[in-house]
């Protein structure tokens, strides 16, 4: 009887156990200064919010674009962020947070598939469209986050949250630079496309049509590629022709070519800290950052 009344009870035991335990590192996970952590703590107001993957955060680099312009600034966009990803985050900004005035879209993220959904599993548990789009992307794992809670805290990004506990991560940014033997191998790469998903497309539509019914002004950009990669993609002009297709009231701020200096790139996609700095004197100069739902001279 014990052992009936045992192997009835542990089961509870468990899933109570799983649970309350879960629910102390939620807690600190909100607590953390990471960037999505900020999101769902909710009760934000930010001025300037940017998203895009891995070229959103080396293209802006947000302490310094919050000197220059005098807005605070949130830089959203991470590692592997893909524009469907990106389109839940924004709604979910917007449902826990203040309306920022300025939206920065670094489009580049309509090329592929996110790789970042397992990780986000993090946070599932505070949005229901990140849970649909890891249930859909990840069955298998859905169901072992369903069966346990804690599971949701196994991976790389629960760890970054407890490294900022207690700062902000907005200076993260690349500060090396791009090697000799790497700008070498590219000069002698082949031709090279850039891809187009419909899914991101249809999320670029939806994010700026949101944007726009909530008075949010919209920037497209498109940050700089290191020139000795730049010139093997094959299709750049006509993929951004496509995409301004789509987004077909608002204009693409090109600056693929914008920085030519090779110490300023950390790699062929990447720009370093001085590289970001470059490109926002520019971005500056151009009027990117004024203020009001179309910009003053869209760059080509």
């Amino acid at each position: 009887m014990k052992r009936l009344a045992w192997t009835i009870t542990f089961p509870y035991l468990f899933l109570a156990g799983d649970r309350v335990i879960a629910s102390l590192l939620d807690k600190v996970v909100l607590r953390s200064g990471f960037r999505f952590s900020t999101l769902y703590r909710g009760g934000q107001q930010y001025d300037t919010l940017i998203l895009g993957n891995s070229r959103g955060v080396n293209s802006f680099y947000a302490p310094a674009v919050e000197e220059a312009t005098g807005k605070t600034t949130l830089n959203l966009s991470y590692n592997g962020l893909s524009a469907d990803l990106a389109e839940a985050l924004f709604m979910d900004y917007l449902d826990r947070n203040g309306k920022p005035k300025l939206l920065i879209l670094e489009i580049s993220n309509v090329a592929h598939k996110s790789a970042l959904l397992n990780e986000l599993k993090l946070y599932i548990v505070h949005s229901e469209r990140l849970s649909k789009l890891f249930r859909k992307a990840n069955p298998g794992a859905a169901f072992w986050t369903g069966a346990s809670r804690v599971f949701q805290f196994n991976g790389e990004m629960f760890l970054r949250t407890l490294y900022y506990l207690n700062t902000s991560d907005q200076s993260w940014i690349n500060r090396y630079r791009i090697g000799p033997a790497m700008v070498q191998s590219l000069r002698e790469a082949q031709g090279e496309e850039l891809g187009l998903l419909p899914e991101n497309l249809d999320a670029l539509r939806h994010i700026i049509d949101t944007a726009k019914q909530n008075g949010i002004a919209v920037r497209l950009v498109i940050g700089p590629y290191l020139p000795q990669y730049r010139q093997h993609l094959t299709n750049l002009s006509g993929w951004i022709k496509t995409l301004q297709s789509v987004a077909t009231d608002v204009p693409i701020w090109d600056y693929s070519t914008a920085v030519e200096d090779i110490g300023s790139f950390a790699d062929r996609l990447h720009l370093n800290y001085d590289g970001s700095l470059l490109l926002l004197k520019r971005l500056k100069e151009d009027g990117f950052f004024a203020s009001g739902p179309e910009p003053r001279k869209p760059t080509t």
